[in-house]
């Protein structure tokens, strides 16, 4: 896997169902018959990915969202991005 840097823009893979309630989310992967239960900053992140969005953006919106400083967000949204791209919910463009 390449390094995951700030100018990576993750996208969202074909093969996914999302379900959203007021407290948590769940992803299944149809491919690998895997699923992810998120809360609601796993959720904040998951609605800026779309392929456009850096993972510097996503952490500025994040930072926005949180109150928090652009580096503290863009390390809190790291591992969530790292098992979305590991189980198979996002690539990297």
């Amino acid at each position: 896997m390449s390094p995951i840097t700030s100018k990576c823009k993750p996208t969202r893979s074909a093969q996914f169902l999302f379900k959203e309630s007021r407290t948590s989310g769940v992803l299944i992967n149809l491919d690998k018959y895997s699923y992810f239960v998120m809360n609601p900053t796993a959720q904040t992140v998951w609605k800026q990915i779309n392929g456009k969005n850096t993972l510097h953006d996503i952490a500025k919106k994040f930072a926005g969202k949180y109150g928090l400083t652009v580096n503290k967000a863009a390390r809190d949204i790291r591992n969530c991005i790292v098992i979305l791209n590991k189980n198979g919910f996002i690539k990297f463009q």
